[in-house]
């Protein structure tokens, strides 16, 4: 395991903190989202960003728990997504491959309505005969 790597307990975060990183795992994408968090022209290696991020984290923690006005819930949310990525990325036993992305394929990035993701679920044509009504629905 990584010198980078912080055991969960180590650091009490808010849970709907944590649960909203989680879920905002599926949508990370390194190259971009590192560049804009740590303000870099080209995204650094994982465990240059874990260093980098760790301290961003940590001022924003602060800043929270001070009840600072200037404290922005989201990009505390996207700094711990992208802590958490990076830090799968160096806990993987072989380590990163090279200009390998985490996380899942493309296919995950796919976007959804609400009303396509059921047609697609239940593999309905539409969700009743007339648009845009419940007609014909009893």
């Amino acid at each position: 395991m990584s010198k980078h790597f912080v055991a969960p307990k180590a650091r009490m975060r808010p849970k709907l903190l944590l649960r909203a990183a989680r879920m905002g795992l599926a949508q990370y994408r390194r190259e971009p989202v590192l560049r804009r968090l740590l303000a870099v022209p080209v995204a650094p290696g994982p465990a240059a960003a874990v260093a980098a991020l760790a301290p961003v984290e940590a001022g924003l923690e602060a800043q929270r728990r001070a009840g600072d006005p200037a404290y922005r819930p989201g990009r505390h949310v996207a700094v711990v997504i992208a802590l958490i990525a990076e830090r799968r990325v160096l806990a993987e036993p072989d380590g990163p491959e090279p200009g390998a992305e985490p996380g899942p394929g493309p296919e995950v990035y796919r976007k959804l309505s609400a009303i396509e993701s059921l047609r697609w679920r239940t593999k309905a044509v539409s969700a009743s005969p007339i648009a845009g009504s419940i007609a014909g629905l009893t």
